[in-house]
């Protein structure tokens, strides 16, 4: 309960009700990796305010696409697509 650290977030597309529980998120926590859907809206301002919020908080950000390989010990994610 007081793990204020989080290794990896996913945002699977970038509906409100998704990006804004993660803005919430990414502003009480440590997030060291966000994980964006490679299709998402980036015109959305809600998901560009989540990305510049991360951004500012040393958070790492990748987009998915095939054979993206994230290793975050001690795992190691490979996206199949």
């Amino acid at each position: 309960i007081w793990d204020k650290k989080i290794e990896l977030m996913i945002l699977s597309h970038s509906h409100a009700d998704h990006v804004n529980g993660l803005a919430y998120t990414i502003k009480n926590f440590q997030v060291d990796h966000l994980l964006l859907n490679g299709a998402i809206d980036l015109h959305n301002q809600a998901l560009a305010s989540l990305i510049t919020t991360a951004r500012a908080q040393g958070t790492t950000i990748s987009f998915a696409k095939s054979n993206l390989k994230l290793s975050i010990k001690p795992f190691e994610f490979i996206i199949m697509a």
